[in-house]
C-alpha cells in the first residue's frame, strides 16, 4: 500500500480516536456539567451510577460507547419509575 502524503496518516489507535471524548466534549454534548462529571467519575460507592474513564497523565478520556452504555443502563422509563411510587 503507497502511502499518500496528501492524506493524513492513520494508525490502529488512531482510527479510533474519534470515539474518546475529554470532560468538556461530554458536557456539551450530553448537556451535563463538569462538575457532575466528576461526582460521578470519583463516587465508586455509588451502586450503577459510576462513570467509566480512561485516564493518560493528567487527561481524563470518556468512550463512547461507554457512555452509551451507561446512560442505558441508568435510565428510568416511566413504567419503573410509577411502579417504584405506587409501592
Amino acid at each position: 500500500m503507497a502511502i499518500n502524503k496528501n492524506e493524513p496518516m492513520t494508525l490502529g489507535l488512531m482510527a479510533n480516536i474519534d470515539e474518546y471524548l475529554s470532560p468538556k466534549q461530554v458536557s456539551e454534548i450530553f448537556n451535563l456539567s463538569i462538575s457532575f462529571l466528576n461526582k460521578l467519575r470519583n463516587d465508586k460507592n455509588r451502586s450503577g451510577a459510576y462513570l467509566p474513564y480512561f485516564k493518560c497523565g493528567k487527561k481524563m478520556l470518556y468512550k463512547l460507547s461507554d457512555l452509551n452504555t451507561w446512560f442505558e443502563e441508568n435510565t428510568i422509563n416511566g413504567d419503573k419509575h410509577d411502579k417504584k411510587q405506587s409501592h
